[in-house]
């Protein structure tokens, strides 16, 4: 049932839009499962959490090999 709420309200998107959510996979053991995200900011920028660094803005294009997806709330 959880699934599902999420495949409705949830859009996959090719190109991120302000506020749109970035999927992550940055665990190097599990290379394909998301398990972190960002908020897109625009113009290539998004704001995300590390433990130890707290809340920080970054340019997308440092994770580009991370990203799994951008999504965007229906």
């Amino acid at each position: 049932e959880y699934l599902q709420q999420i495949e409705e309200n949830w859009l996959k998107v090719d190109e991120p839009k302000m506020y749109d959510v970035i999927a992550m996979a940055r665990d190097i053991k599990h290379p394909k499962m998301v398990q972190h995200f960002g908020i897109y900011l625009g113009d290539g920028k998004m704001l995300h959490t590390l433990e130890k660094v707290g809340s920080h803005i970054v340019d997308i294009e440092e994770y580009k090999y991370f990203i799994k997806g951008y999504y965007r709330w229906q």
